[in-house]
């Protein structure tokens, strides 16, 4: 039996977008110092071993200025039948977005953490790629499933709290971010050029730059690698046509309040939500009594 500690991942959240330029990569954190290691093996001295770290495309929120990009990794759990895992605080205690975005633009994503017990072979051969699990969210598909569908005699557990979790040789920890960071501004007003540059390196995908971004983009084969360019004219037209279907959709702000008030006199939350309004009012009589005078709420309401 051992026990270790680890904060690679912790390590290196992406940092938020700023007033004109897109927040970085994988940032350093002064507070952790397994940042300044320049070896990974390092870490694998005393506890298991990585399978598999890499900074996952459209993992910081979108914006005109981009959120940095966040890492992932595998840990995979050997020789041992008895150590145990617990995922900080800081990572699986957060069930709605932490990183907030501003001025129109996304918001980082909700960090994940599970344990996927009998799998390290499925890894091994290949039918569980670390890439393909991160952005199966962009696909419609729902990351447990990816799993369930690639490891069918798989145990899957997600970490929504923080607790302490046994586990074995056999076993694969999966760490899907520390929260890439929020953007800043209305994605459809950044620089055609810079969605091509963030395609080129990998820090979005196509899926991305069309639905978020508005581009058009133009595929070009070049030195046997996809090598994507913008057509700047035609990312005109969509976006302008995003800007019209925008007004379409859009209504009045007293009518938007009306509907909105309805729900929350019924309470009709979703259950984080519910959780969240229900934890802020209790530690908060500020918070508490600034949302019943937004919502014009008898003074008696509770969640």
């Amino acid at each position: 039996m051992y026990v270790w500690c680890t904060y690679e991942i912790a390590g290196a959240p992406g940092l938020g977008a700023r007033g004109c330029l897109d927040g970085e990569d994988c940032c350093y954190q002064v507070w952790n110092q397994e940042t300044e290691m320049g070896n990974l093996e390092v870490l694998e001295l005393v506890p298991p071993y990585f399978g598999e770290i890499a900074v996952v495309p459209n993992s910081g929120g979108a914006g005109k200025y981009r959120g940095g990009n966040d890492a992932v990794s595998i840990i995979n759990i050997y020789g041992t039948e008895f150590t145990s895992i617990v995922p900080t605080a800081i990572t699986c205690t957060w069930i709605t977005a932490p990183n907030s975005q501003i001025f129109g633009g996304y918001p980082g994503p909700t960090p994940t953490f599970f344990v996927v017990r009998n799998s390290k072979e499925k890894w091994a051969g290949g039918r569980i790629n670390l890439k393909e699990l991160a952005l199966a969210p962009w696909k419609g598909i729902n990351p447990v499933e990816y799993l369930k569908e690639r490891a069918p005699d798989a145990e899957i557990h997600i970490f929504k709290r923080l607790k302490c979790f046994q586990v074995r040789d056999g076993d694969v920890a999966i760490a899907l971010g520390f929260g890439g960071n929020g953007g800043l501004g209305d994605p459809i007003e950044r620089d055609p050029k810079l969605v091509e540059k963030d395609l080129n390196l990998e820090k979005i995908t196509p899926e991305a730059a069309e639905r978020i971004y508005k581009v058009k983009l133009v595929e070009t084969p070049e030195a046997a690698e996809r090598v994507y360019k913008v057509d700047e004219e035609e990312t005109k037209k969509l976006r302008e046509e995003e800007r019209r279907n925008r007004l379409k959709r859009g209504i009045p702000v007293k009518e938007w309040w009306k509907k909105q008030r309805e729900i929350v006199l019924k309470k009709q939350f979703h259950e984080l939500l519910k959780e969240a309004y229900q934890s802020s009012s209790r530690v908060s009589r500020r918070w508490s009594q600034e949302f019943k005078e937004f919502w014009c709420l008898p003074e008696d309401f509770k969640f």
